[in-house]
């Protein structure tokens, strides 16, 4: 008699699951381990910490943290080169953020030119905190200034900050901006040229001081000048190397808008622009003197 043997279907079962779930198992730890370096690496790209002196760590989450994942209502302003938000760090300090958006071969050139300015210290400079760069955006950490920029305080709607700017004030902001200019120019050893002096590049603080904001990026701004910015500048600035020269032309027109009270341009009827240096230019300086004297 012949006696057949059915296979063990339970420990054929059971093998077989062993060796299913031994490999889930593998693939899940596998799947888990490349995860985390992905995302890891996607952090790391995404926005690199750069730190820049002792103590000075900023990096993407604290900074997004502070400025409420930069919220419409911490906008500060916005101009051609990125947008600047307020930010309240948790040790309670006050920050403004400008946010950038630049290639990658511009983010090596700012990123660069960030670690050479950061901290540097003047009465009237606004101070470069930090940066954190990567995946074309950057963020620069600036001290915050608590009140506005001259333009504002010039042709804003604060009537109470321009019943401040009297002689004595506007003289001194005059002084002060030649003093910050003065240091970039001769003062540090950088030997930093502003290369977009106006009146939204002059902080003021609460005391009505001027502070110079957005320095040390003049070179990387140079070929994507506005309009209104060029307003400021020399003629022949546009087609030449930036030198001291161009922020000292600059800074006179500044100051003949402050001692003026009037805008670099106005608009007349047909669409035509009248340009205030043009003005002074064609010697038309009556008019100026007496729109001053008349108290204006």
């Amino acid at each position: 008699m012949v006696t057949i043997y059915e296979p063990d279907q339970s420990h054929l079962s059971l093998g077989v699951l062993v060796g299913i779930s031994g490999s889930a198992l593998l693939f899940l730890i596998l799947f888990i381990v490349f995860s985390w370096m992905y995302q890891d690496k996607l952090r790391r790209e995404e926005l690199e910490l750069i730190e820049f002196y002792p103590g000075g760590l900023y990096n993407y989450q604290k900074i997004k943290a502070a400025t409420n994942n930069f919220h419409d209502g911490r906008r500060l302003g916005e101009g051609g080169f990125g947008t600047v938000y307020e930010g309240t760090l948790l040790d309670g300090t006050a920050i403004a953020v400008k946010k950038l958006s630049t290639t990658k071969e511009g983010m090596n050139e700012f990123v660069e030119k960030s670690r050479t300015i950061a901290g540097m210290k003047h009465p009237n400079l606004v101070t470069l905190m930090g940066c954190c760069a990567g995946k074309n955006q950057l963020l620069l950490v600036y001290e915050y200034i608590g009140t506005k920029s001259l333009e504002d305080a010039l042709f804003g709607s604060d009537e109470l900050i321009r019943a401040r700017l009297d002689w004595p004030t506007r003289y001194r902001i005059c002084l002060g901006l030649a003093e910050g200019l003065t240091f970039l120019h001769e003062g540090s050893k950088l030997e930093i040229i502003h290369g977009n002096i106006k009146p939204a590049n002059i902080l003021l603080d609460n005391d009505l001081n001027p502070k110079i904001y957005d320095f040390g990026f003049a070179k990387l701004y140079h070929k994507q000048k506005s309009e209104g910015t060029m307003s400021y500048s020399a003629p022949e600035v546009k087609d030449r190397a930036l030198e001291a020269s161009a922020d000292v032309y600059s800074f006179g027109v500044v100051m003949l808008i402050l001692v003026s009270g009037m805008k670099i341009k106005t608009p007349r009827a047909g669409g035509d622009t009248e340009y205030l240096v043009d003005e002074v230019s064609e010697t038309r300086l009556t008019a100026i003197v007496m729109y001053i004297n008349l108290g204006n």
